[in-house]
């Protein structure tokens, strides 16, 4: 899955929260349509929890939007948007309900920082952790289906590094 990829299913998850959910906060809409509308902003925005404490937005169960940095956190909405406008390194989003559309988000971002991160030297420490996946049907479903759209791209692409890679991890998931 492309980056582009990414950025669309991003901009479809801001849709869904604008859409399915009755947000009186003026504020949040604001942010969120900013997020939904931008491109450029959402490419440096993943959405999935992280350990560090900072640079991240957080939206919690009320709506409220709160941005922490490494100096503080900062929760007034005029700050939040100037701040995301001039947004050049990445933030987490993290939406605390962590329904289930967030969670395929979440799964779909930490599957493509997996795939993007490996290296052939990687290869063996990740053959002796995949029992973990290999044991879950659910996860590697997602799994497998994913691998099977980013092959369509390397094909499209005509990558064939990239394409030998993704057939190595399909082999190693039992494909």
């Amino acid at each position: 899955m492309k980056i582009t990829n990414l950025i669309n299913e991003r901009q479809q998850f801001l849709k869904y929260l604008l859409m399915q959910h009755n947000i009186d906060n003026k504020n949040t809409v604001w942010i969120l349509n900013l997020l939904k509308d931008r491109e450029d902003i959402l490419s440096n925005i993943k959405f999935m929890r992280h350990d560090a404490m900072s640079n991240r937005i957080i939206i919690f169960n009320d709506f409220k939007i709160h941005l922490a940095l490494p100096h503080g956190i900062v929760t007034d909405a005029f700050v939040i948007f100037h701040y995301l406008l001039s947004l050049k390194h990445t933030l987490y989003l993290v939406y605390l309900p962590h329904n289930q559309k967030y969670m395929q988000i979440e799964m779909k971002e930490q599957l493509n920082l997996f795939v993007h991160s490996v290296d052939v030297n990687q290869i063996q420490d990740i053959e002796r952790n995949l029992y973990i996946l290999q044991r879950n049907k659910i996860v590697k479903q997602h799994i497998n289906n994913y691998i099977d759209n980013l092959i369509e791209v390397t094909l499209l692409n005509k990558d064939k590094e990239r394409f030998n890679q993704l057939m190595n991890f399909k082999q190693m998931l039992g494909e």
